[in-house]
């Protein structure tokens, strides 16, 4: 098992430092996703919206984040993949500590999507950047590797720690069965027995 794992790693080692501080910033960053099906119960209970009324706020979210995404390639190429990523990723995690700072209303919806746009410009520049760090022979690995960090993100938010504190609102997001195999997490075939366990039940 032990040489199983290490010829599994074997690939990703020997990359530049600096893939490997962006493969945490993968995981970290996955791990928040989280947040965003937790959303929609926010706008009920918080804001008394409807789920129509909720759902069209989370598909203008989604044009948002697509919108800024195809716009961030041009700023990425004019200004440079640093500058954007400073300016843009500062920029939306001030819009976060401002939700935090300040009482649920209409304007923490505003500031999330104030914040979906300034990560959407930013986008570009984070694939731009790895493809600089990176040579013809370890940039296959190099994706590959933040990839995979953010599937172990994706694993992790959805592990059974979570669940005391929302099980009680979205139950069918904590089947227990799919926890087990980390082979699933990893290659993304999770999805599947989760939406078959809720399909079951």
């Amino acid at each position: 098992m032990k040489n199983l794992l290490l010829n599994y790693f074997k690939p990703y080692r020997g990359l530049p430092k600096e893939i490997y501080v962006i493969f945490i910033a993968r995981v970290i960053n996955a791990m928040g996703v989280f947040v965003f099906p937790l959303l929609m119960i926010l706008m009920k209970q918080e804001l008394n919206m409807t789920p129509k009324e909720s759902g069209l706020i989370m598909m203008i979210g989604g044009f948002i984040f697509t919108f800024s995404s195809l716009i961030g390639g041009k700023f990425t190429d004019t200004i440079g993949r640093k500058k954007v990523l400073v300016i843009f990723d500062s920029l939306a995690a001030l819009c976060y500590i401002a939700c935090a700072l300040t009482p649920i209303s209409t304007y923490t919806l505003y500031f999330i999507m104030g914040a979906m746009f300034c990560y959407g410009l930013s986008d570009p520049a984070h694939g731009a950047l790895i493809a600089d760090l990176t040579n013809k022979e370890n940039r296959e690995n190099a994706f590959s590797l933040t990839y995979l960090g953010f599937n172990l993100g994706l694993c992790h938010r959805s592990n059974n720690w979570w669940a005391p504190v929302f099980k009680k609102n979205v139950p069918s997001l904590f089947p227990r069965r799919c926890h087990n195999s980390p082979y699933r997490c990893l290659t993304g075939s999770d999805l599947y027995s989760r939406n078959h366990w809720i399909h079951q039940k």
